[in-house]
This record gives structure tokens, C-alpha cells and sequence, in this order.
């Protein structure tokens, strides 16, 4: 990892262990990039917003702001290391391009399949983030006191926030994409309205649920060859899962979850 700029900074700093070059927010699992492309993105935050909401100094906003700027070089050679890395796992369609892609769009394209989990990745991080804010502030346990509920809220709501937030570094360490290609995938979710993941996974990850495929006025099948790939590929995980199932592990509980995930993958 490289520590080019460090010096400059009073709020940025190298993360050991990652393999990152790029700069993160002192004493949090946050790349700069990210604080950029929240800023820049699609449903961009203000400087302000984005300090409140993640509880970060103003200034170490500014700062991530001015090293993306200052560092293109480091933030495309995270970039070429994520797709390297993606095209290694078989992840990523398409031959390399022949010219490097900017921070805000990086080459290459996700093969459904891989978008359908990472968005699968999302949701369970979601899901999980819920239960531990419930863990700690259930919603029935509210104090009858105004001014300590309001602080009960405030504290359950930052427990919330930081769960999501481990949960989507935690999606964008494991897929080894960026923050930007994490949001494109989780808008085309909500366009082309994937059904959320019903708790089916196995060694690589969740496995995408699908849902009915859509048919025409005559009723036949509208589905790409791309969705029938990522379908087929679903499937047969979840029936890889059906083949693990053990006498410990023969339980009500455990059919209704693999039901739910064939239903959804087929």
C-alpha cells in the first residue's frame, strides 16, 4: 500500500492490511473515493451531510475531496486491481478495454449473476445491520420519557448506521468492487425490481433469488440468455445446498429456507 500524500493530510491515512494504495479516513474503514463518490454520486450528499452522517470531522471530508482529485494514478490503480481481481474469479464479462477507465467509471461490466449476488450481499448486510441494532434498542423497549426516547432513537439510529456501514465495506472488500459500482448495482436492483434475498447461501456467498420469469402477451418467456445463465447458476447452487442437508441439520426450518430459495431461483 502506498502512503503518497499522507504527509499532507491531517485526516487521511494508509489502512495496513488493505490492499488499497488509495487513503482512508483516520481511524475508519472509509476510502476516500467513497467520501467522493457519495458527494459526486447519482443521490449526492453535501459535504456537511455526509460528515453528520457517517460522524466525521468536516475537514477530513475536504481532505478526501482534494486527494482524489490530487491522486488519480492511485485511485485507477485500485481500480485495475479490482477488475484484475474480478476477472481472476470469472466475475467480470467482456474482454479488458483497451484504454484505462476513470474513478467514476472504471472498465468492464459485472455478469448478471455476480450483480444479482452482490445485490443478494446487500440485502443480507441490511437484514443483519437490523437485527443488531434490534439486539441492542428493540423497538418495544422505547422509554415513555421524551426526552429519553429521543435519546434511545438517537442511539439505536447510530448503532443502525454503523452496522450498514461495516455491512457495505464488508460487500465491497469480499467482491473486491468500489463504492461507485456498488451503488449502479443496488439502483439497477431497485429498477428492475429484484426480489429480495430470501436467506439462501452457501460457501461463495447469498444466493440470488429471481422470482417468475416475465412472459409476453402470448405468455412465452421474455428472458435473455444472460438471465438464463445467472438463473441456471443459482439453481444449481441452491440445489448444492439441498445436498448438504444432514440428519443434525433436517429441520422444518431449514426446508423452508431452501423451498424459498429454489421458488426463487428457478
Amino acid at each position: 500500500m502506498s502512503t503518497d500524500s499522507q504527509g499532507q493530510y491531517q485526516y487521511l491515512e494508509a489502512r495496513p492490511g488493505s490492499n488499497d494504495r488509495q487513503l482512508f479516513l483516520k481511524g475508519r474503514r472509509i476510502r476516500a473515493e467513497v467520501v467522493y463518490h457519495a458527494i459526486h454520486g447519482p443521490d449526492p450528499y453535501t459535504p456537511e451531510e455526509f460528515a453528520e452522517n457517517y460522524q466525521v470531522p468536516l475537514e477530513a471530508v475536504f481532505e478526501a475531496l482534494d486527494y482524489v482529485a490530487r491522486n488519480p494514478s492511485v485511485i485507477q490503480a485500485d481500480h485495475d486491481r479490482e477488475e484484475t481481481s474480478l476477472r481472476a474469479r470469472g466475475l467480470l464479462d467482456g474482454p479488458p478495454p483497451t484504454n484505462a477507465g476513470s474513478s467514476a467509471n472504471p472498465g468492464g461490466s459485472l455478469s448478471l449473476s455476480a450483480r444479482r449476488e452482490i445485490n443478494a450481499a446487500c440485502r443480507a448486510a441490511e437484514m443483519k445491520a437490523v437485527a443488531l441494532a434490534d439486539s441492542h434498542y428493540p423497538l418495544d423497549r422505547i422509554p415513555a420519557d421524551p426526552g429519553e426516547a429521543t435519546a434511545y432513537r438517537s442511539e439505536r439510529e447510530k448503532v443502525l448506521r454503523d452496522a450498514r456501514e461495516e455491512g457495505r465495506r464488508e460487500v465491497i472488500e469480499r467482491y473486491g468492487i468500489d463504492a461507485a459500482r456498488l451503488d449502479a448495482i443496488d439502483q439497477e436492483g431497485r429498477r428492475e425490481r429484484w426480489p429480495r434475498w430470501d436467506g439462501l447461501s452457501d460457501e461463495r456467498g447469498p444466493i440470488p433469488a429471481f422470482g417468475p420469469a416475465r412472459t409476453d402477451e402470448s405468455g412465452r418467456i421474455l428472458m435473455s440468455d444472460e438471465e438464463r445463465a445467472a438463473r441456471r447458476d443459482a439453481a444449481i447452487r441452491a440445489l448444492a445446498v439441498v445436498g448438504q442437508i444432514t440428519d443434525e441439520t433436517d429441520t422444518d426450518e431449514v426446508w423452508d429456507e431452501v423451498s424459498r430459495g429454489l421458488e426463487g431461483a428457478s
